[in-house]
């Protein structure tokens, strides 16, 4: 999907240019449902698995004090370092899932995830504990948050598109047609300098409708 970052920060651009661009549905969905649903839906369920095991940590607290011979302080330091390289983290998975594709950071974000909950698991000393559940959970956790995030922040703006071109076809409310080309202009500049296949993909469309409403514009008179 599109860049996190940069596509959260530019979603009213996107919006706007695509507000009357019908995004065709994946090829993947032949049924015509728009992919980016099953995308929020996938990034809705690892969010909701991620903050479960993210702030359930303290009712563990005192099964890590009985385990390990520990006391509080240091059962709640556990959290706190997990929590500390999350958001620490969180721009660097930012970045790096503009440059590289949500899809690398947030699967390598849950596979550290799973192996530092598995480590955990099998720690018999604190420093184990420590180092699979404060650290390799934190580092999953941060590689994770913000790319999903993004991701359905830049899918959000697609399904808006997709309403607001219904509704703007239904109504027959097309732009001018010197309007349209200028819209589709921008998408392509915004298709050159997308660095995710995906992005370039989704403006490359929206490019292709605002020149089909300007063809539409221009035969009414427009």
């Amino acid at each position: 999907m599109p860049p996190p970052i940069r596509m959260q920060a530019m979603g009213d651009e996107l919006g706007e240019q695509a507000g009357a661009a019908s995004l065709r549905s994946s090829e993947v969905v032949p049924s015509g449902i728009f992919y980016g649903w099953i995308i929020v839906w996938a990034a809705f369920v690892i969010l909701t698995i991620f903050s479960g095991i993210t702030y359930s940590t303290p009712v563990l607290f005192r099964f890590f004090e009985a385990e390990f011979a520990i006391g509080r302080g240091q059962a709640a330091f556990i959290f706190s370092l997990s929590q500390l390289i999350t958001f620490v983290l969180a721009p660097v998975a930012g970045l790096l899932a503009e440059k590289h594709g949500p899809r690398l950071v947030v699967g390598g974000g849950l596979a550290v995830l799973a192996l530092g909950l598995l480590g955990a698991a099998r720690s018999t000393s604190y420093g184990q504990l420590l180092g699979c559940y404060g650290v390799m959970v934190g580092i999953g956790s941060g590689a994770i948050y913000v790319p999903l995030l993004g991701m359905a922040g830049a899918i959000s703006c697609a399904l808006t598109a997709r309403v607001r071109a219904g509704l703007t076809g239904r109504a027959g409310m097309i732009p001018r047609a010197d309007e349209c080309r200028r819209k589709a202009k921008e998408a392509e500049a915004m298709a050159e300098a997308a660095r995710d296949q995906a992005a370039r993909e989704i403006y490359t469309e929206v490019a292709k409708q605002w020149r089909t409403l300007a063809d539409q514009a221009e035969k009414r008179g427009w």
